[in-house]
């Protein structure tokens, strides 16, 4: 009998010939035949078959809340939680949808959860507890690193490359490296980015958000609405409005959503005599006759804004 069957997951431990299996893409066995197994195989997105000396099988797991895991593509996950329809885990800084059997549910393969978080050479962990020659280091990042013997671990103990500065107390002959056990460590599933020049392959960073907002709610800020200007307090943010991302409370004339260029910090109370003053609604228009065209697209242009500030209040269908 093999040491196979069938609906194991195995896990490839080399490369095929013509690449359409990579060392550490893991299957499911469909069929066994004479020293061959059958899959399917998502990157040629058809059934598929090799040799059985070249997996290795896949220990089982079940999802568990709390614990790291290991897609199908690699990457590592967040913590695991449980949600209102599966598990949920962070994976390359979007929240992911999982079965009960780590599939994903949106039916991308490459993140199907195949096996629990173990560490790998080049990784970037977080410590949770201290390493034997560290006092002190708890909430450090750091980098997986090979032994001097080129061995990964040693018994239960991982070398680690502790990120600058040395600001905690060590033991060590080289203060940036200790010894620690997988308890010490968690796994930085969106990494902080590594040093110019350090020898290890940096994990992915986070897209830099350029359109943070300037404010958030409960802030004190001076603002336009139409005619109406004064200091307010932010009441809400709608980040996914680039336009009028803010909503301010005028106090007595009420709260309006605001462009984002009519939200500035406050100005001085004692110096803003004109606050919540309520100027009568008018459109000055003066057309210069040497310009026309200028000055049609600007009337064009304020008439689009006042019909948008009606939207906003329900004076327009």
């Amino acid at each position: 009998m093999g040491k196979f069957k069938i609906g194991d997951r195995v896990r490839a431990i080399c490369a095929s010939g013509g690449g359409g299996v990579q060392a550490g893409d893991v299957f499911v066995v469909t069929k066994i035949g004479d020293e061959e197994l059958g899959f399917f195989n998502p990157r040629r997105g058809k059934n598929d078959g090799w040799g059985e000396s070249n997996f290795e099988l896949v220990p089982t797991f079940t999802l568990t809340t709390d614990k790291f895991y290991r897609t199908r593509n690699g990457k590592v996950t967040g913590r695991l939680a449980k949600g209102d329809t599966g598990f949920e885990a962070v994976v390359d800084g979007k929240v992911r949808i999982y079965d009960a059997a780590g599939g994903h549910v949106h039916g991308d393969t490459d993140l199907d959860i195949v096996e629990a978080w173990m560490p790998r050479v080049g990784e970037r962990v977080q410590f949770v507890k201290d390493g034997q020659s560290t006092t002190g280091a708890v909430g450090k990042a750091a980098t997986l690193v090979t032994w001097s013997d080129g061995s990964f671990i040693a018994g239960d103990d991982y070398l680690l490359d502790i990120d600058p500065p040395v600001n905690y107390k060590t033991v060590a002959v080289t203060p940036n490296f200790t010894r620690a056990t997988i308890d010490c460590f968690e796994p930085l599933p969106v990494a902080a980015p590594l040093l110019t020049g350090r020898p290890y392959p940096p994990t992915e960073t986070p897209i830099a958000n350029d359109n943070k907002p300037k404010f958030k709610v409960g802030d004190r800020v001076f603002a336009r609405y139409a005619d109406l200007c004064g200091n307010g307090t932010v009441t809400n943010v709608d980040t996914n409005d680039d336009d009028m991302p803010y909503r301010v409370d005028f106090g007595a004339e009420g709260a309006f959503w605001c462009y984002d260029e009519d939200v500035t910090s406050p100005q001085p109370e004692a110096e803003n005599h004109e606050e919540h003053a309520v100027v009568q609604s008018s459109l000055a228009i003066t057309i210069d006759t040497g310009n026309v065209h200028e000055a049609l697209d600007e009337i064009i242009a304020k008439l689009k804004k006042i019909k948008k500030l009606q939207r906003q209040v329900g004076l327009a269908a």
